[in-house]
């Protein structure tokens, strides 16, 4: 970041005029969440050239990022009078999405796997079948196919009951093998294959495929009209007894989850530095805590009494659902078991970032209409304020605990 920074002034002071210095700077500063000085950036590359949509686009984030909503949406539209990117378009639609305002913000979100789009990583099938756009689906076929990560899978198969109420033939889900027993069970999906074994010849005898996070758009869902009857997943009933014998039985049963894929892009607001993170968590009496953690190192380097790991026996899924659904509650950051937990109906505590909150989460609410009644979602007041969020999850797991003893 030094050189690079440097490199971006040294162009500046060689030549004040250099629109693109000036917005790749305030790209470099936005990224450390400098983000005073890269909006000062932006707004000299836009003194210089007032047409520029990149800068527009990028002020928008910036601005999002501050949560000056209102002026980020003026910023994306200024943009938008210049070009119709589908880079801006898919950030605008993050904004809209992240208010709450679905029926805007649906169509613009179809702009995320437009052939256009910079650094676009979502790509549909290799056919000729054609993507269903909402059409009745009497005596027809249809595959669902999957996209981004575990947990947006998790999140959208709610809406396959939808799907079947339109009289379709087949319902053919493609998933990510570690979610593919997890789903076998489902009583609305005809048939099941594993992405990494999907073949072009399974879509010769189909009549339509569809993008699984398409179909919010296609059946206009609103906040007041999510699908939302938990539980919609349930676990396997041998495997809850396989793993009920791990499982302390003589206090509160909480799970943890406090790191993410590190392949997500905002992995590092968004995952915890370490288990020693929630350490005035561990310190609470009355409470045995199960770790669903997986890939981690941290348990073989020192042992904490209060916990037990259970992250690096899971073999998919399907485990992680037996043993959520014998929990009193999950307390994670925002990644796939958040949502597995909702699924299941269990209480899940989520904690979430300041920056880059994920739009699913909405502003400013402490629940989620996705996952009504057991979701509960704790927000960093300020930049990398964990201690801030865990002291006021330590609070309210004190409360649970005290609840539990008066009754």
């Amino acid at each position: 970041f030094i050189n690079a920074e440097q490199s971006y002034k040294n162009a500046i002071q060689n030549n004040p005029n250099y629109t693109d210095a000036h917005n790749n700077l305030g790209i470099l500063l936005y990224e450390q969440n400098r983000l005073i000085e890269a909006e000062n950036s932006y707004q000299n590359a836009l003194k210089i050239e007032q047409n520029n949509a990149e800068t527009y686009n990028n002020q928008g984030l910036l601005l999002a990022k501050k949560k000056c909503f209102s002026e980020a949406e003026l910023s994306y539209k200024n943009a938008f009078s210049h070009s119709q990117s589908p880079h801006t378009i898919t950030n605008f639609a993050f904004l809209l999405l992240s208010l709450g305002r679905y029926t805007e913000g649906w169509p613009a979100y179809e702009s995320r796997y437009h052939p256009e789009k910079k650094d676009r990583n979502i790509f549909p099938p290799k056919t000729n079948t054609p993507q269903w756009q909402g059409e009745y689906l009497n005596n027809k076929k249809i595959l669902i196919y999957p996209e981004q990560g575990l947990g947006d899978e998790i999140q959208f198969i709610r809406y396959l009951p939808l799907i079947k109420k339109l009289n379709p033939k087949q319902i053919v889900l493609v998933c990510k093998k570690p979610l593919q027993s997890l789903f076998e069970p489902l009583k609305y999906i005809d048939k099941i294959i594993s992405s990494d074994k999907l073949k072009e010849e399974e879509f010769q005898s189909l009549d339509y495929w569809v993008f699984l996070m398409s179909l919010p758009l296609h059946f206009k869902t609103t906040i007041d009209t999510i699908p939302a009857k938990l539980p919609y997943i349930t676990a396997n009933q041998a495997l809850k007894n396989r793993w009920k014998k791990h499982l302390p039985t003589n206090n509160l049963c909480v799970g943890l989850v406090w790191k993410g894929s590190h392949h997500h892009k905002n992995d590092t607001n968004r995952s915890l530095p370490s288990l020693s993170t929630l350490q005035p968590l561990l310190n609470i009496e009355g409470v045995s805590f199960i770790s669903l953690q997986t890939n981690t190192e941290e348990f073989k380097n020192h042992s904490i009494q209060t916990v037990t790991h259970l992250g690096d026996k899971l073999n998919d899924f399907s485990d992680t659902a037996a043993i959520i659904s014998q929990l009193d509650l999950v307390i994670s950051v925002d990644t796939a078991n958040a949502h597995l937990a909702g699924a299941l109906n269990i209480p899940c505590w989520v904690l979430l970032p300041f920056y880059n909150t994920d739009w699913r989460w909405l502003n400013n609410r402490q629940d989620s209409p996705w996952y009504p009644k057991v979701m509960r979602l704790f927000r960093q007041a300020e930049d990398n304020d964990w201690k801030g969020v865990v002291k006021e999850v330590s609070i309210a797991l004190q409360h649970k605990v005290q609840s539990i003893k008066t009754f």
